[in-house]
C-alpha cells in the first residue's frame, strides 16, 4: 500500500503536529500501520550514545516498518519542524500501538531527493519500554552486538579475568544510586557469575551444565594434540 493519508498528532504540540503519507516497507508486516488515520506521539527517546538511526535499527533488527513523507507536493510541509527537532537533537517519537508495541518515528535525510519529499521518517515497531531498556544498555556501554562471524573468535576470557569484571561490576552496584541502571548491572552480573561458573565446571570436568543438561565434549585436533571442545546451544 502506498500513498495513505496518515495524521501524526504530538501530544500538547500542535505545531509538530500535521499530515504526511505513509508508504509501508514490508506489507505483510505485523502493524497494519497503512490502515490507519492517525499516530499519536505521546513522548520522545533521546539517544546520546548513538544516533536514534542506528539506536533503533539495533532495537527493531528487521528495519523499519514504513516510512512517512510530505502528503501533498502543492501542500506545506507540515511536519518539518517535527523533522527538525528529532534530527537535531537525535530524538525519535514515541506514539504507543496496539498489543503492547509501541512505534519509533526516526528522522532521516531522504535518499529519493525529491523536492516534495525532503522530510522523510523511517518508522520503527518494538515492544514498549524496550528502547528505553537498550537505550540504558547503550549509554552504560553494557550492549554487546555481535554480528554473525561464524567461528570467528570474539572475545575469549579466564577464570581471573571474569572474576576481576564481576569485582568491578560490584563496585558499579554498589556505588550506583540509579534503580534502573541497577536493575542493568545486576543482570550483567547474574550472566558473569553464570558464565564464571561455566567456565570453572568446563576446567573441572570438560563438561558445560545449561539449563540442567550437561553437554559432553567433542575432542577436536589442536596443534598440542586432540583437546576437548564444547559447542552449547544457549537459547
Amino acid at each position: 500500500m502506498a500513498g495513505t493519508r496518515l495524521r501524526v498528532s504530538v501530544k500538547d504540540r500542535s505545531d509538530l503536529s500535521g499530515f504526511a503519507n505513509v508508504e509501508t516497507c514490508r506489507p505483510h508486516a505485523d502493524v497494519p500501520i497503512a490502515s490507519e488515520s492517525e499516530l499519536l506521539v505521546t513522548g520522545f527517546s533521546t539517544w546520546r550514545a548513538t544516533s536514534s538511526l542506528t539506536a533503533m535499527h539495533i532495537v527493531a533488527p528487521d528495519g523499519p516498518i514504513f516510512s512517512l513523507y510530505a502528503w501533498s507536493s502543492s501542500h506545506p510541509d507540515e511536519l518539518k519542524a517535527l523533522h527538525d527537532e528529532c534530527l537535531g537533537a537525535q530524538k525519535s517519537a514515541v506514539a504507543p500501538y496496539r498489543n503492547g508495541l509501541e512505534v519509533h518515528l526516526v528522522a532521516v535525510p531522504d535518499c529519493r531527493g525529491e523536492l516534495n519529499r525532503n522530510t522523510c521518517f523511517w518508522g520503527f515497531c518494538c515492544p514498549q519500554s524496550e528502547a528505553y531498556y537498550y537505550k540504558s544498555l547503550l549509554e552504560m556501554k553494557r550492549l554487546v552486538v555481535v554480528l554473525d562471524l561464524d567461528e570467528t573468535l570474539v572475545q575469549a576470557l579466564t577464570l581471573a579475568g571474569l572474576k576481576e569484571r564481576l569485582e568491578g561490576l560490584t563496585r558499579d552496584i554498589e556505588a550506583e544510586t540509579d534503580p534502573h541502571r541497577i536493575s542493568v548491572l545486576e543482570e550483567d552480573r547474574e550472566r558473569l557469575v553464570q558464565n564464571y561458573d561455566e567456565l570453572q565446571e568446563f576446567a573441572l570436568q570438560d563438561t558445560v551444565t545449561v539449563d540442567g543438561v550437561t553437554i559432553q565434549p567433542q575432542w577436536g585436533p589442536t596443534k598440542s594434540g586432540p583437546r576437548p571442545v564444547l559447542r552449547p546451544h544457549w537459547g
